[in-house]
């Protein structure tokens, strides 16, 4: 039986879901992440972040994005769609650009002894099949340095623990790559 076109270009959805603790209360984080005029201080990944129309962070506030040359550059439109401050809110696509057909973005903030447990999910649909791998490479490093950016701007030691301890398991996991290919 003969495949469709639409079936051949049929793409599965990219999901990445991280949870780490951060030394600082909830509602702190929920600010430095939820509001673009905070956010575009620290998060090194974003040129642009910005309120289109109303600037009051609320249900269905609209948010332009412009990602930095190295992930693209992609300029993109969203809604607040889901906002419960302090503790969670969700960034849907409205007009993603590119090679990103949809896209979703969600935090949940926790309060737990010492801190938040802080839980970032990321949903991103490409557009084409070829591209997958790509923006699946982008999307790992878009989260990875927006999560250290963000505990580097609340907990700068804690940060640097962090990112010691990404850089051995990269070299870990090198190094097992290479082995494998050796057998």
């Amino acid at each position: 039986m003969c495949a469709t076109v639409f079936e051949l270009m049929a793409v599965e959805p990219i999901h990445l879901e991280q949870t780490f603790q951060i030394r600082s209360r909830p509602d702190v984080l929920f600010r430095l992440v939820a509001d673009p005029k905070r956010r575009i201080r620290w998060d090194k990944n974003l040129r642009l972040f910005q309120y289109v129309g109303e600037e009051k962070l609320e249900r269905g506030a609209r948010v332009k994005l412009r990602l930095i040359t190295r992930l693209g550059g992609l300029v993109m439109y969203a809604r607040y769609s889901q906002l419960s401050a302090p503790n969670r809110f969700t960034l849907e696509s409205e007009k993603p650009g590119g090679f990103i057909a949809r896209f979703e973005q969600s935090w949940i903030f926790k309060p737990v002894p010492g801190g938040s447990e802080v839980t970032s999910k990321f949903t991103v649909l490409p557009r084409y099949k070829f591209g997958r791998k790509m923006i699946e490479r982008l999307v790992h490093s878009l989260v990875g340095e927006t999560l250290l950016g963000l505990q580097r701007q609340v907990d700068s030691q804690m940060a640097n623990l962090m990112e010691e301890m990404s850089k051995e398991m990269a070299e870990k996991q090198k190094r097992e790559k290479r082995q494998k290919k050796k057998k």
